[in-house]
């Protein structure tokens, strides 16, 4: 495995306050039809899920998270979010789509589809 990479995770969300609350309040309401696969996995209506918190430290990898305006403003890019990247060299390379993310549930399966998927790296 290639050590010389950062794992970044991009939420389909905005980080304004006022975005924070229609989303609290969506996935509180109406899970199903949030547009944030990756939200509901590693956050619950009342912030981040104590088991993501717990694999994310134990993790040992570099990992960095992003909202949708803030990568579309330093990549340039406008792909279809929420998704799961390397960082090779400050490029991005997909290695987990929202089809992908939107078949997870639980803080696990992420992490165990993510260890898989750096197998490759």
């Amino acid at each position: 495995m290639n050590a010389n990479f950062e794992v970044l995770f991009v939420y389909n969300a905005e980080k304004q306050v006022v975005s924070a609350a229609f989303g609290f309040l969506h996935k509180l309401f109406s899970p199903d039809t949030y547009p944030c696969e990756l939200c509901l996995i590693t956050h619950s209506g009342f912030g981040e899920r104590k088991s993501w918190a717990k694999l994310k430290a134990e993790s040992g990898l570099d990992l960095c998270f992003m909202y949708r305006s803030e990568f579309e403003l330093r990549f340039n890019q406008n792909i279809e979010l929420p998704a799961v990247f390397v960082l090779i060299e400050n490029v991005p390379i997909t290695i987990m789509s929202k089809s992908e993310l939107a078949r997870l549930k639980e803080p696990e399966e992420l992490i165990h589809l993510l260890n898989l998927k750096l197998q490759t790296i």
